[in-house]
């Protein structure tokens, strides 16, 4: 299958060009379209670990060999563009699964993550709906929504996965609040446990900040940073309440470092060249 044409970042950002010829600027740029769909959509990743190792199937070590060595094949072809092979990888992988359901909570999130990178997000579906139903099980609406939310960004729905994010991060908020402790109740940070994860608070707000760029809509795009910078700020805790470890808002912003480069830097610099959109 085709890959679907995607705008580029650099049609939707009116900066100077000593700004867009700087490395992690130009870095950005040339991965966002993986920024929005698949580094941050690989929470689906966590999903099929997760049921995988949580799973106490007994596993046939005969289909559990041959299903690594067909995915690791799928992934090399997908890798490399051949869809003819790549497809009939695929097929023998998912005969597989189905003689051996005990190995569908492994694969299907890989397989479907796999799909999305190549952004054959319809070939997608089947795979992440039957991860959706097996995970719908143990309680985690707001990783469903997450992984819900990635597909239609697969699908160039932009708009609607902007409003399922918002109100995935409104709907989180919500829960924060109920789990704020009383006055004066310590709360041990290395022991507690928040109803999600904070990686996922997180990654949500830092998706709807680039799909908001991506969109084309700076005000809120701006309200979005400036949010990010407030949980990452001395003062974050007040801001958040005592009930949310903000070193998941620290690691995350690590996996878009490269050398002397920072996320830091980058919304500083997207911060600036939306100042001077607003005063043209």
């Amino acid at each position: 299958m085709e890959k679907q044409s995607h705008k580029s970042f650099k049609k939707i950002n009116d900066s100077s060009d000593v700004l867009d010829q700087h490395p992690f600027i130009a870095w950005i740029m040339e991965h966002g379209e993986n920024i929005l769909y698949t580094l941050l959509g690989a929470i689906i990743l966590l999903f099929a670990a997760y049921m995988w190792f949580s799973g106490s199937s007994t596993r046939d070590v005969g289909d559990f060999k041959s299903a690594h060595e067909e995915f690791q094949a799928f992934q090399k072809l997908s890798a490399s563009g051949d869809s003819l092979n790549e497809s009939e990888t695929l097929a023998k992988l998912t005969q597989i699964l189905k003689q051996q359901p005990s190995l569908q909570a492994k694969y299907d999130g890989l397989i479907a993550q796999t799909l999305i990178e190549r952004n054959e997000v319809a070939k997608a579906l089947p795979f992440a709906d039957s991860t959706f139903r097996r995970i719908g099980k143990d309680n985690l609406p707001f990783y469903i929504d997450y992984s819900e939310i990635t597909l239609l960004i697969g699908q160039n729905r932009y708009n609607d996965a902007i409003k399922r994010s918002i109100a995935l991060k409104e709907n989180m908020l919500k829960i924060l609040s109920s789990e704020k402790p009383a006055e004066n109740q310590v709360v041990n940070q290395s022991t507690k446990e928040s109803s999600f994860g904070e990686f996922l608070y997180a990654f949500n707000l830092l998706r709807i900040a680039f799909l908001q760029q991506y969109a084309g809509s700076p005000n809120e795009e701006i309200q979005s940073w400036k949010e990010w910078k407030e949980y990452t700020s001395p003062i974050s805790m007040q801001y958040l309440g005592s009930s949310f470890d903000t070193k998941a808002f620290f690691t995350a912003a690590q996996l878009f470092n490269e050398g002397p480069l920072s996320l830091d830097y980058y919304i500083d610099e997207r911060l600036q060249i939306l100042a001077l959109q607003e005063k043209k």
